[in-house]
């Protein structure tokens, strides 16, 4: 890791948007590599990196995509934060099935039907039949289905 050391060193000499995304990144690659306890702290920083990030250049995808996975590495069970952060992701990179699909299960677990079914009909009509993610937009279909 010395060079993402090295990148974190670097961030004070670029711009916000730089030196946010590049700590998140740093931060979020430590988490990858570290013990429990510790990677649950690193995220933390990871997590509040890219939410500055956000702040400043709320059409980001690299920042909305990062922070939506750290915040599922961190916050446990289905929740707002993480489905919503899922959903802005998915905004940004519309084209995206994996992001919609992940986005229309996270809303539909936290109990936001409609905008879940909204982000299903996105994954289903951007999946290509031989893609994983339509294994996944069919699966949503079916639980959809029961709510």
């Amino acid at each position: 890791m010395p060079h993402a050391e090295q990148a974190a060193a670097l961030a004070a000499q670029t711009s916000d948007v730089e030196r946010y995304f590049i700590l998140g990144s740093y931060h979020g690659l430590v988490a990858d590599t570290a013990e429990r306890g510790e990677a649950e702290r690193e995220y933390r920083k990871a997590i509040a990196a890219y939410e500055a990030l956000m702040r400043i250049k709320p059409d980001h995808y690299w920042g909305a995509a990062n922070l939506a996975f750290d915040l599922l590495e961190v916050l446990s069970g289905p929740n707002r934060a993480t489905a919503h952060a899922f959903a802005r992701a998915a905004e940004i990179r519309p084209d995206d099935p994996s992001l919609n699909a992940r986005a229309a299960g996270l809303l539909f677990q936290t109990g936001d039907v409609d905008d879940g079914r909204r982000y299903l009909r996105r994954a289903q009509a951007v999946a290509s039949s031989s893609d994983f993610t339509s294994y996944t937009v069919g699966h949503l279909r079916a639980s959809s289905v029961r709510s």
